[in-house]
């Protein structure tokens, strides 16, 4: 708790070591978007995630729901 940075450098370091991390990219976006002024770059996220995902990933629809939120169509669009 209160160590939101801490986690997005975690977050970060993990993807930097490997890209093919893809649950990283979600959980890095739900951190990001609890901060408004970061919602683009969450959405950013959200995508890669879902790029990055094997089809039936289990969090897919999670992240197909946080994405509409993110946009500003609220469509997902960008």
């Amino acid at each position: 708790l209160g160590r939101l940075g801490e986690a997005e450098a975690a977050y970060r370091s993990a993807l930097a070591l490997d890209p093919a991390l893809y649950p990283c990219e979600l959980n890095l976006a739900m951190l990001l978007a609890a901060q408004p002024e970061r919602r683009g770059e969450a959405a950013q996220h959200v995508r890669r995630f879902l790029a990055g995902a094997p089809p039936g990933d289990p969090r897919a629809p999670e992240a197909r729901a946080a994405l509409a939120r993110l946009s500003p169509d609220g469509r997902g669009g960008g």
